[in-house]
């Protein structure tokens, strides 16, 4: 009995052992691994002509790659012109023809970005590799960009010969392949002819296209001619969204003075007060933040009040569908205004209406009158101070003819932060040639932005805050004084804005003037 039981307890041994060295997980210990697989040997080169018809494909790899991830990231094209079966063993992948290969058929294998080793670290671009059984491998090739591309995300770019439709093309695609990480990517041993392009941000790392849910691509040409000799380029616009149309959620009335919207899509900012319409009243001022936008207006005496929306578009010049509807109005439930800072902005809800606001501003080493003046209706600019200086706003509130029972007989105490004044800089700059397209510089570091356009070859940003800034420019052609990002289908050219510069330094009183003749490239655009 003692022996039966021995021997049990040893085969389990073994049984545990032997699944655990069977099964896929990380190395333990040591350092963190963060270096992405790389390709150590391929069995055939890309570019082979005369590939035996019964030739597998071996890869292998720096380090075992995790098995989970390569099924959705094998393509092979021409798609439906192979039947092949693969496998991964450690570090060795193969891709075995179970039919042989067809003569005369270029096929490219294409091994995607998002392919990891077993700590998730995916590979650092694309492979491709591109062999026939013939004896000729046609040597055409293109390169491309896409603008606009955030980081650990991937662009995927299609292209085909049959159909200029995108949704066609990214369905049934002749041709495939992801970007890298700077944005830069590009097709090899292809045929001279016209192929049409289309792209889409793999938001979510499918390898599939969700109309709904991933960005799109969109090119400076709808196609392009491979060429060897001249190497042809592309460059394509990296939009974070779709181009449905956008809808009106939700509207409310906050208080008689206020109304919120809320969309499907962020609207556009440039959209007039005049798309707005509520009863005869006057909309003074229209606050957008991201997919809500709220309508500051003259009370509402009635119960309800009739909202319309006539040509308004989101930031991708969709139109909504106009409308009109019944609204309740929200009366004040109590007596008391509500303050929020912002940067150096001071909302106050309801709106005052009064064009400036005088109160006693109390800190920590100073205590002196303080004027806020209304840059829009019920938001005020908070002035700058010497120093960074947190203190207390003693304020009492003018009587307003739309609020009467709001309560001015108290003193509202606000605690606000004014920000050191600050001391600006100014950069100047040159390009290399005159344009003769409305050419728009912008500097940018994030938390600021300046626009400006060139005079002759020469650009001056004058006011900047100091900082570091990326330079970059697009070309207006609409001299609408803001970036188009175009449109898939029906086909729009997107501006492209396109970096020049990431490190310019800008100090406070001082004029940085740029040694550098920058490059503007008006031939792709």
């Amino acid at each position: 009995m003692k022996y039966k039981f021995y021997s049990i307890f040893i085969l389990m041994i073994y049984v545990l052992f032997f699944v655990h060295c069977a099964s896929e997980s990380p190395p333990k210990g040591g350092p963190p691994d963060t270096t992405p697989p790389v390709v150590l040997f391929s069995s055939i080169s890309s570019g082979a002509t005369n590939v035996s018809p019964v030739q597998t494909l071996r890869i292998e790899f720096s380090e075992p790659l995790n098995s989970k991830t390569l099924a959705k990231n094998i393509i092979i094209f021409p798609l439906g012109e192979y039947d092949t079966d693969i496998r991964m063993q450690g570090k060795k992948l193969s891709i075995i023809p179970n039919s042989p290969w067809k003569k005369n058929v270029v096929y490219t294998v294409i091994l995607g970005k998002n392919i990891s080793d077993l700590r998730n670290n995916q590979l650092s671009e694309p492979i491709h590799i591109s062999f026939t059984t013939g004896n000729y491998m046609p040597q055409n090739s293109f390169h491309g960009s896409v603008a606009g591309l955030k980081d650990n995300l991937s662009a995927v770019i299609y292209i085909s010969r049959k159909t200029a439709y995108p949704d066609s093309i990214i369905s049934t695609p002749e041709y495939y392949t992801q970007s890298g990480p700077d944005g830069n990517f590009s097709f090899d041993y292809l045929p001279r002819d016209t192929f049409y392009v289309a792209g889409y941000i793999d938001l979510d790392k499918s390898n599939n296209y969700k109309a709904t849910f991933d960005g799109v691509c969109i090119p400076s040409k709808t196609y392009i001619v491979p060429d060897t000799l001249t190497r042809e380029s592309l460059t394509m616009q990296a939009v974070y969204d779709n181009f449905f149309n956008p809808r009106l959620l939700r509207a409310e009335s906050i208080y008689p003075g206020a109304t919120r919207l809320e969309f499907t899509k962020a609207l556009a900012v440039w959209n007039t007060p005049g798309s707005f319409q509520i009863e005869n009243v006057r909309i003074d001022t229209i606050l957008y933040d991201e997919k809500t936008c709220v309508l500051y207006h003259n009370g509402i005496q009635q119960d309800s009040l009739t909202l319309s929306l006539h040509a308004i578009r989101d930031y991708l010049s969709c139109a909504l569908k106009d409308t009109v509807l019944t609204i309740s109005v929200t009366a004040l439930a109590d007596t008391l205004y509500q303050f929020e800072q912002k940067n150096d902005l001071l909302f106050i809800t309801p709106p005052p209406g009064a064009t400036e606001l005088s109160g006693r501003f109390e800190a920590p080493f100073d205590t002196l009158d303080l004027i806020l003046n209304q840059l829009h209706y019920g938001i005020y600019d908070i002035p700058p101070a010497t120093v960074l200086t947190r203190g207390k706003w003693n304020i009492r509130m003018p009587v307003s003819a739309d609020y009467s029972n709001i309560n001015t007989d108290s003193t509202y105490t606000v605690p606000i932060q004014r920000t050191a004044k600050s001391e600006f800089g100014a950069v100047i700059g040159y390009i290399n040639v005159p344009v003769s397209k409305i050419c728009r510089m912008v500097l940018e570091d994030g938390m600021h932005r300046y626009e400006t356009t060139c005079e002759e070859q020469q650009f001056n940003f004058m006011q900047v805050l100091p900082g570091n800034y990326t330079l970059s420019y697009y070309l207006d052609i609409n001299n609408n004084k803001r970036t188009d990002f175009g449109r898939p289908f029906p086909y729009r050219a997107p501006e492209i804005t396109r970096i020049l510069d990431t490190e310019i330094q800008v100090k406070s009183r001082w004029d940085t003037e740029l040694s550098e003749v920058y490059k503007i490239d008006i031939e792709n655009q």
